[in-house]
């Protein structure tokens, strides 16, 4: 049913940095998308399964309620995965142009901007921090130009720019171009990396995966209930700087020791006085 907890996907690609349940940012994924178990193509679930997990992203396929992409939080402090703020909608050209015939260009990031407030407050929307909601767009407007015109007529390319330049100016949505399913897991690698440095940097509010579901069902959440700020460590670099050691705590520091003297030269044996030049005659023995 739709907002089910996450299917479990096979752990070889899914959770390169730990188990099923290790702690940790979690990628979900609804299951008709790109990389999702109903999309219709094997190959281009095990390619996402494969890419994201090189990539060092740990990424689940479940039926999400509401947009394509989102990211949870998975803690064993917490009885349930916590919803981060970042919401990402994917539309390929033809269907933002079908979508723009049947009013669902407008009707879908004004459902995302209201699951988004009933969740995390009332300042989400195009002024919202810290949530992020987002377009992914993918496809190339020379491949799609066909199915768009027929989708929208005449002067179909130019009312596709504008509903995007709408999306982004009145709905307050970035909007994120992608090519092709490369350059799709690409991007959600990009934003999961952001992700996990925004929750190192500063307090995000998360809120039960059962809160988000029941928002999305146009169910408002209890009236005590209240986001949970969460701030998770830094990731750890690469290479550690190097350990500077404190100034003793009162006074100048001591003087360095004087350096010790240099050893005496040891002693050499004297040289022959006549070196050979020629080298002693071969023996066969």
């Amino acid at each position: 049913p739709n907002g089910a907890a996450p299917r479990r996907m096979p752990a070889q690609y899914h959770h390169p940095s730990g188990g099923l349940n290790s702690p940790g940012v979690v990628l979900l994924v609804d299951h008709r998308e790109h990389g999702g178990t109903g999309f219709g193509s094997t190959a281009s679930s095990e390619y996402f399964y494969k890419t994201l997990h090189d990539r060092g992203v740990r990424y689940e396929t479940c039926s999400l309620p509401c947009a394509d992409y989102l990211w949870v939080l998975r803690d064993p402090a917490h009885a349930e995965d916590l919803v981060l703020p970042m919401l990402i909608e994917r539309k390929r050209l033809d269907d933002l142009a079908l979508s723009i015939k049947d009013g669902r260009a407008r009707s879908q990031p004004e459902r995302m901007r209201r699951v988004a407030r009933a969740c995390f407050g009332a300042g989400s929307g195009a002024e919202a921090d810290p949530v992020r909601l987002a377009i992914l767009l993918e496809g190339k407007e020379d491949y799609f130009r066909d199915q768009i015109h027929l989708q929208l007529g005449p002067g179909a390319l130019g009312i596709v720019r504008d509903e995007i330049a709408r999306i982004q100016d009145e709905e307050g949505f970035e909007v994120f171009r992608v090519d092709n399913l490369p350059a799709l897991a690409q991007q959600l690698t990009t934003l999961t990396s952001q992700l996990v440095l925004r929750i190192a940097d500063r307090k995000l509010p998360a809120v039960p995966f059962s809160i988000f579901t029941r928002a999305a069902r146009g169910a408002n959440p209890p009236p005590d209930f209240a986001p949970t700020s969460i701030r998770a460590a830094p990731p750890a670099p690469l290479h550690q700087p190097p350990t500077r050691i404190p100034p003793p705590p009162h006074g100048p520091a001591p003087p360095p020791p004087p350096p010790r003297p240099p050893p005496p030269p040891a002693s050499l044996s004297p040289l022959p006085h006549r070196i050979p030049t020629t080298p002693p005659p071969f023996s066969s023995r």
